[in-house]
């Protein structure tokens, strides 16, 4: 049986996510440029859960009867034999804006956010290998390699906000009246970090 990413999938989960996004909103009081920066990464999780998910291809039971689970698990850390350059880089890309965006959106301190987005980048791969043994998919696989991959994307787009922090914090002044800019700078500048 095969599922493309449609509407029982991005339904409920964008549900449940602008859900927890308008309750830290209203809680922490947020305007509108947090709003923006939220469907921002919206649109990026959607995209990156169809990249990294779908198509599923799921086995019937006596299908799978006769399969391991192991043969869909590789520990090995031979980058040479992993596919090229595209699919190097497609980890690598893949959760770069975890890195970059998750700071726009939560007041956390910098040790909080290395911590969810290292947790964010190495779920990708975690949940593939759940979906293999709940659902018995044959069209995805666990490797060590894209965790590690994965994990340097995270790390990248953190230290581009960090870059772009820097940047922000010298152009632009803490008096600025645009709303958006405001927000920008406010979390470039967070205090807490």
């Amino acid at each position: 049986m095969m599922y493309t990413y449609g509407y029982i999938f991005y339904i409920p989960l964008n549900l449940v996510y602008f859900t927890v996004i308008l309750i830290y909103g209203i809680r922490k009081r947020k305007r509108y440029p947090y709003y923006a920066f939220s469907l921002i990464t919206a649109i990026y999780l959607n995209k990156a859960i169809e990249l990294a998910y779908f198509p599923l291809f799921l086995a019937d039971e006596e299908e799978w009867g006769s399969v391991s689970i192991r043969s869909f698990m590789d520990f090995s850390l031979d980058f040479a034999h992993m596919g090229g350059l595209r699919q190097i880089g497609g980890n690598i890309l893949l959760t770069v804006p975890v890195g970059l965006l998750l700071p726009f959106l939560f007041d956390f301190s910098k040790r909080i956010l290395w911590g969810c987005v290292l947790l964010l980048s190495c779920m990708i791969e975690l949940l593939q290998l759940g979906i293999i043994a709940a659902f018995h998919c044959v069209s995805k696989a666990f490797d060590v390699k894209d965790i590690i991959l994965n994990l340097a994307g995270g790390l990248l787009g953190f230290i581009f906000f960090e870059m772009l922090a820097a940047a922000v914090r010298k152009v632009i002044r803490p008096e600025v009246k645009r709303t958006f800019l405001k927000y920008i700078y406010g979390q470039c500048a967070h205090d807490s970090r």
